[in-house]
């Protein structure tokens, strides 16, 4: 085909080309935009769990626990004052380089837990006791009987894991600042994301194609890694606003990152999409010093 027809159908074909890259550019932009956004919106909410109130003392935790529970012996008090810790950190096992890398189990909230010699069979009693000293109380049957006072929450917890034996489990309410930070920070993470990978792309594309997809699968794997954390952490932040009760210490938003493998392959991720980033960087400065 000659003449004008052809030139019709390249000038087609070019505009169908530039149409795909486009899109397939925009889409990268947005994966790449989510996925920080996540990692940001971790930061935000870490930055407002920073002006949690502290917990109750020993002597208010005992004092509390014989209002509600008076025909209870208390057996023992246990603090564990950290915002968010492993439960088995004090193990001997415990490896705290590993827990950095690549994470570990039981992430928890901090709280005081005073253990009874007991086991309670009727939180009732104890409800309307809460209640009469001013506690909003809460008895689903998904979490049992929890409570909320001021910057504290309450748990009865009816069985212990070690001698089933019956607790009052004490921790803080979820300070106000943590949903707008989050929010403040996932929304951040999205527009710096989009823009850096809308610039970056536009440097990717005058590289050597050996160099253009060493940088391609490395986003894309970086990616893949990030790929879980990036879906659960937006799902943690509503399920807490919308499904749990406000008498209960919501999980840290950072909460799934810190499982043992989770955090292993999140850092992974971003340290590879990283590298994407760098690698692009510095290819479009040697090409720009060659020319």
């Amino acid at each position: 085909m000659t003449g004008p027809f052809a030139a019709g159908a390249s000038s087609a074909r070019a505009r169908a080309g530039g149409h795909q890259a486009r899109f397939w550019g925009t889409l990268a932009a947005l994966a790449v935009g989510v996925t920080l956004a996540s990692l940001t919106a971790m930061l935000g909410a870490w930055v407002g769990w920073r002006s949690a109130s502290p917990l109750p003392t020993l002597a208010q935790a005992r004092e509390i626990t014989e209002v509600v529970v008076p025909d209870s012996t208390i057996a023992e008090v246990t603090r564990h004052d950290a915002l968010f810790y492993y439960e088995n950190r004090d193990d001997h096992s415990f490896n705290r380089a590993r827990a950095l890398l690549i994470g570990d189990d039981d992430y928890t909230a901090g709280s005081v837990e005073v253990r009874l010699t007991d086991h309670l069979r009727d939180v009732r009693p104890v409800a309307d006791r809460l209640e009469r000293d001013g506690w909003e109380t809460n008895n689903a049957a998904a979490f049992g009987l929890t409570a909320r006072k001021g910057n504290w929450t309450l748990q009865v917890v009816l069985e212990t894991s070690s001698d089933f034996r019956s607790a009052i489990s004490f921790g803080r309410t979820e300070p106000g600042s943590v949903f707008p930070l989050a929010l403040t920070g996932w929304a951040v993470g999205l527009a710096l994301g989009y823009l850096l990978t809308t610039r970056v792309s536009a440097l990717i594309r005058k590289m050597h194609i050996a160099l253009r997809t060493a940088v391609y699968s490395l986003a894309g794997a970086g990616l893949l890694l990030l790929l879980p954390n990036t879906l659960v952490v937006p799902f943690i932040g509503a399920y807490s606003m919308v499904s749990l009760p406000p008498t209960m210490t919501p999980d840290a938003v950072w909460s799934f990152y810190m499982i043992w493998g989770i955090k292993g392959i999140t850092n992974l991720g971003a340290l590879m999409l990283s590298m994407a980033t760098g690698t692009a960087l510095v290819g479009a400065a040697l090409s720009r010093a060659k020319s």
